[in-house]
């Protein structure tokens, strides 16, 4: 069924493309984790910027770095709608690829054509984007394949420049077979020494070298993403760059642009080359969207009866077991119900949730993930896989390494990109500390926790034991504190019952299952993990009245038990507090 594909794996076509990727092994496809992925994305060291972003940048414009950046702007504006469109349940009857035709066709192509019209006059000869420009904007051939893109490269080369074997390596150039841009560099190299005894000057000669080698480059992507392109047409015969040049005739006024082109040129100008954080509810955006959903014939979930009604009969007061039966079955029976299944399934797992059935609702959640696999569930993936993840959680068990890692990729994949202010906490050492800067996953986990606990306290038939309680383990711990301290206890003997409280094994262990984080560290950073894990201390304090009473304690008491837990970090942190 149609799934709109995830911004990381239309980046790495991108990547195939232009050769940066020349097998699975170099890409994210083979990446199991969010966190490899992003690593291989960018990273910097030492102020170098790597990974596939800076590597395509430079492939692109070379070392235009005012450009480059404007370029990476733009696809981090990109990435944004990538995020709303996947967080959009998308329910049709029509096949993945028929979703992808319809998705370069509709989305990929009429902004692209906005994109270059933008750039155009700004792109130097030498770099890659100029050629791809030019190859798919003027050059005379309505096709992209090898022997017209071998002629335009042979046509930047000066009549009065001798070049046989520089043309005797590029003849070898064929649709079947694309050279590797290691090739291609080391041909650029060897054009190099064979025109260095032209009359040329060293500078003319390096500008042409970088001309060469940018179409060289442009014409060999290019020929990739037609065949590409031809690849995914399920009932068209219209080429790559037939398809752009219609939406490009169209932004540059030469003929007039249909709804759908006038759309693209607004949300471009209105967000892509914004400075604006949020596209949702862009009306641009959501006439490309609609036009989008009625290609591919999709069904509006609000609109499919059976699914209302059963909504309906679990939202009565008192519920009728029976009439939520009899809605249920009816569901079951509609023609239609394959493609509302899992929306059928997270309904009896809030019902069992509700119930306090928390490991029937888990097995139900986990069942709702398949339906991911072959439909874009958009929101509904993201609650489920959010929901996995934190009622794992609450299971109490140990959690091996990487055993989170599919729900935490569903949940990012089908995440609607948010602006979160991040916010300063206070501890007894100091008035404002920053957040820490957690890892994506680690995030999406603690985000995962809290949602799921602030959609638990919406349900009002919900009792305190089924939320996610990541700190049970640290409320027992104080528990037994204030059991051996007692009513008035003196505080002289804090550091002691504290000890006593907690083990040393345990003063050293993470009171989290997946996260390090020691009873020292949650209990200086209390308002951090109140806030992370609950959304506040209202529900913080509800599930751990021990941590409540703790919170109560004037600082200096506070001080006396951190200082027995971890001497060593509470010299520290006092004296990072001076």
């Amino acid at each position: 069924m149609v799934r709109i594909p995830a911004y990381f794996e239309v980046f790495e076509v991108l990547c195939w493309g232009a050769g940066l990727v020349t097998c699975t092994a170099d890409g994210f496809s083979g990446l199991r984790s969010y966190e490899a992925k992003q690593k291989l994305y960018y990273r910097e060291s030492n102020g170098v910027k790597q990974g596939l972003l800076a590597d395509l940048l430079r492939y692109l414009v070379q070392d235009d770095q005012a450009l480059a950046a404007r370029l990476q702007h733009y696809l981090n504006q990109y990435e944004h709608l990538f995020s709303i469109l996947k967080s959009r349940p998308i329910i049709t009857y029509q096949d993945y690829p028929t979703g992808i035709a319809r998705f370069l066709d509709t989305w990929v192509l009429p902004q692209l054509a906005v994109l270059l019209h933008r750039l155009g006059d700004k792109l130097s000869p030498r770099t890659t984007l100029h050629h791809f420009h030019t190859l798919l904007v003027s050059h005379g051939a309505g096709d992209l394949q090898a022997c017209s893109l071998k002629a335009y490269v042979k046509s930047l080369v000066p009549a009065t420049v001798e070049a046989a074997d520089f043309f005797y390596a590029l003849d070898k150039t064929s649709d079947k077979s694309h050279k590797k841009l290691s090739t291609i560099n080391a041909e650029i190299e060897s054009l190099g020494a064979e025109i260095s005894s032209s009359k040329l000057t060293a500078a003319q000669q390096q500008e042409l070298l970088d001309t060469i080698g940018g179409a060289y480059r442009a014409a060999t992507a290019l020929n990739r993403f037609s065949k590409m392109y031809s690849a995914a047409q399920v009932d068209s015969k219209s080429t790559l760059v037939e398809r752009f040049r219609h939406h490009y005739e169209g932004v540059c006024e030469r003929r007039k642009p249909d709804r759908l082109l006038v759309a693209h040129i607004g949300l471009f100008k209105g967000f892509i080359a914004s400075r604006l954080l949020d596209a949702d509810g862009n009306p641009y955006f959501e006439h490309i969207f609609d036009n989008f959903f009625q290609q591919i014939a999709a069904w509006s979930i609000e609109e499919f009866e059976p699914l209302y009604q059963l909504i309906l009969a679990t939202e009565e007061v008192p519920r009728d077991p029976v009439v939520i039966e009899q809605a249920f079955a009816r569901l079951q029976r509609h023609p239609d119900y394959p493609l509302f299944a899992a929306f059928g399934l997270q309904v009896r797992a809030i019902l069992a949730l509700e119930a306090c059935e928390t490991a029937r609702a888990l097995e139900l959640y986990r069942s709702v993930l398949p339906y991911a696999e072959k439909q874009q569930l958009g929101h509904l993936g993201f609650f489920a896989a959010s929901y996995v993840i934190a009622l794992e959680i609450s299971q109490e068990k140990p959690l091996h390494y990487g055993c989170l890692n599919p729900w935490i990729s569903k949940r990012i994949e089908s995440e609607r990109q948010i602006l979160e202010l991040r916010m300063n906490f206070s501890t007894v050492f100091l008035s404002s500390n920053d957040s820490p800067e957690w890892q994506t996953s680690l995030q999406a986990v603690f985000s995962s926790i809290r949602e799921f606990n602030s959609d638990m306290s919406e349900l009002t038939r919900v009792p305190l034991e089924s939320f996610c309680n990541p700190l049970k383990k640290l409320d027992g711990f104080m528990e037994a504190f204030f059991q051996l301290l007692g009513e008035g206890g003196d505080e002289a003997r804090f550091g002691k019952l504290i000890c006593k409280a907690i083990k040393s094994k345990d003063r050293v262990r993470s009171v989290l299952s997946m996260h390090t984080a020691t009873p020292y560290e949650v209990l200086r950073d209390e308002r951090l993990y109140a806030q992370t894990l609950f959304g506040g201390p209202k529900l913080y304090f509800q599930l751990n009245p021990h941590l409540h009473a703790y919170y109560r304690l004037p600082d200096a008491h506070k001080k006396l038990i951190l200082q027995a837990l971890n001497p060593e970090r509470y010299q520290q942190d006092s004296q990072q507090a001076v």
